[in-house]
């Protein structure tokens, strides 16, 4: 019976040494996978805003001042129309004074005012300064990323074209990049 008692002590103390350890491992895989997801988070996001306000400033230099003509705006709604196949994503102009000229999604709203204060980043290229915006889409129910740039001629501002794309690939993105993480880190846990 004595002989079982001290089998019995090393057996307790390896078990609480092994639970240690792993409540060590689990601090600090938390401890540094939860900033490592937040930076990848905002990595790919900054990635998204970057590749959009591009694409939107090639699209400005595609219009151009001359597609904002009223003759013009067959060629323009083409122009808008092939954009948003390339890009992924909905594509708008507006006018000087933020009046819808084209969407690539054909809709009926055109001569509508989109510069309103509703959408800060046309108000802002309209203004000459590009700009990104994420916010909740209460008609779609999504977060999108909204880039807008100016159409300028001769230094003046002359429109604006606005890009949006659904925040939905870069939250996929990060959920694998997250999920990876934890894969890995159960993995070193249980061995």
């Amino acid at each position: 019976p004595a002989g079982e008692a001290e089998g019995e002590a090393p057996t307790t103390v390896r078990t609480r040494l092994v639970l240690a350890f792993a409540y060590i491992m689990l601090v600090v895989l938390i401890a540094l996978g939860v900033p490592l997801a937040v930076n990848l988070d905002q990595r790919a996001t900054l990635q998204l805003e970057t590749e959009a306000l591009i694409q939107a400033q090639g699209i400005a230099s595609a219009i151009g001042a001359v597609n904002l003509l009223p003759r013009n705006r067959d060629v323009l709604q083409e122009i808008v129309r092939q954009a948003a196949a390339q890009v992924g994503g909905r594509v708008i102009v507006v006018d000087a004074e933020g009046i819808l000229l084209a969407d690539s999604q054909g809709r009926k709203d055109l001569g509508d005012d989109y510069a309103n204060g509703q959408r800060p980043e046309l108000d802002a290229a309209v203004a000459g300064r590009p700009d990104t915006e994420i916010r909740h889409s209460q008609e779609l129910g999504t977060d999108l990323l909204a880039t807008a740039v100016p159409i300028q001629d001769d230094g003046m501002t002359v429109g604006a074209v606005r890009i949006t794309k659904p925040m939905s690939e870069v939250r996929a993105e990060t959920t694998r990049a997250v999920l990876g993480l934890v894969a890995v880190g159960s993995a070193g846990l249980v061995a």
